[in-house]
């Protein structure tokens, strides 16, 4: 029986993380709480808060906000915010 991957494995040099990590990422970063996370991939709230838990040991966070900000520095995952932050004037109007 041939084996077929399902996922794609994002790999930053020593961090790999798949595409449920990405998706529990993306809705962490934007306030998403467990629960709701859960519901929304249609897993068990334990998988979640352990998927999480993996990710943070992955980036070496002690936090899964502080995983968060090293998963958008590292380029895994885009800030959702980006497109509502505005630059400041900075014309001589």
């Amino acid at each position: 029986m041939k084996r077929v991957v399902i996922y794609k494995v994002i790999d930053t040099g020593e961090v790999k993380y798949d595409d449920l990590d990405i998706r529990i990422c993306n809705l962490v970063a934007k306030g998403f709480t467990y629960g709701s996370i859960a519901k929304a991939l249609d897993r068990s709230k334990k998988t979640i808060e352990g998927r999480v838990l993996n990710m943070c040991l992955a980036v070496d966070a002690d936090n899964k906000i502080e995983m968060i900000l090293k998963v958008i520095a590292k380029g895994i995952i885009k800030n959702p915010f980006d497109k509502d932050i505005q630059s400041p004037n900075t014309g001589g109007d």
